[in-house]
């Protein structure tokens, strides 16, 4: 066995990244896992390498929201720790609508707390990394198209997931530094050889903030099903020959992997789930 992986959040990848570091494998050790679960180690880790994060802070049932002591509105109010994703994911447009956001997202949170953060309005970009003796090699970048849906007559936003359009090209400048800050990270897992994906919003006037890091391969069917149908080739099976297989940089199945990511295509919009009802609200992230 050359690594453990999982391709689920919570609890199993949290026991692959124990595993892999007490067994010294090749697959996402402890100390990536927990940045990339939870959100208030992110944010720390992000402000200590210098990488743009939005500012945010951690809650738990036991404190009482100060509105003078909240980062900049509107917020966007998260599990802090992953268990589901995309699920108790809210936005909230008043001060009053966060004790319920708080209350949901702490239930479904495996720390029980929450993160609340300033909500950054923007393009939800994905850069599919392959970290490589301290160095981030881009794989393949794509645009989530995701949506706050009202269930509550314009308030209680909740994150739904809409569709996936890839490979999205991005200007020079942007492309610079989301490969500085990726090398940044790369650099501090450098004992690595593994793909993460990292989901960045980008603004409209070009400013860029790390949103989450993914060490289990992603969820909504992107690399199963999605890129798959962007590129006319598996994606999974190379992916995971070339950790389960090789350890070397030029390993033949990353080698595959990567020529088939780099070919050029044209961008493709694949929807990951079916609309909500056209006459939900709809706040656009």
């Amino acid at each position: 066995i050359g690594a453990l992986i999982a391709r689920t959040t919570g609890p199993a990848l949290q026991t692959a990244g124990k595993l892999n570091s007490y067994l010294g494998f090749y697959g996402p050790r402890t100390e990536l896992v927990n940045i990339c679960t939870e959100k208030s180690l992110l944010r720390l880790f992000c402000k200590d390498v210098g990488i743009p994060v939005p500012e945010g802070m951690n809650v738990d049932l036991s404190q009482d929201l100060q509105e003078d002591l909240m980062p900049l509105p509107p917020w966007v109010v998260r599990p802090d720790s992953t268990l589901v994703g995309k699920k108790a994911i809210s936005l909230c447009k008043s001060f009053f609508e966060l004790a319920t956001a708080s209350a949901r997202a702490i239930e479904a949170s495996a720390n029980s707390t929450c993160d609340i953060a300033s909500y950054k309005d923007g393009r939800d970009i994905t850069s599919f990394v392959l970290f490589e003796s301290g160095k981030a090699n881009q794989l393949v970048v794509w645009e989530e198209i995701n949506e706050f849906a009202s269930v509550n007559q314009d308030v209680d936003f909740l994150l739904t997931a809409v569709s996936l359009k890839a490979p999205v090209e991005l200007n020079v400048d942007v492309k610079r530094r989301i490969q500085i800050y990726s090398d940044i990270i790369a650099n501090t897992f450098s004992y690595l050889i593994y793909p993460v994906a990292l989901s960045w919003r980008l603004s409209g006037n070009g400013s860029l903030w790390l949103i989450e890091m993914h060490a289990d391969l992603t969820g909504d069917g992107i690399l199963d099903q999605l890129l798959p149908l962007v590129f006319d080739k598996s994606i999974i099976d190379p992916l995971v020959h070339g950790l389960l297989c090789s350890q070397s940089a030029d390993s033949v199945c990353y080698n595959s992997l990567k020529k088939i990511l780099s070919n050029s295509r044209p961008p493709k919009q694949l929807n990951k789930v079916s609309p909500n009802d056209s006459n939900t609200k709809r706040f656009p992230t």
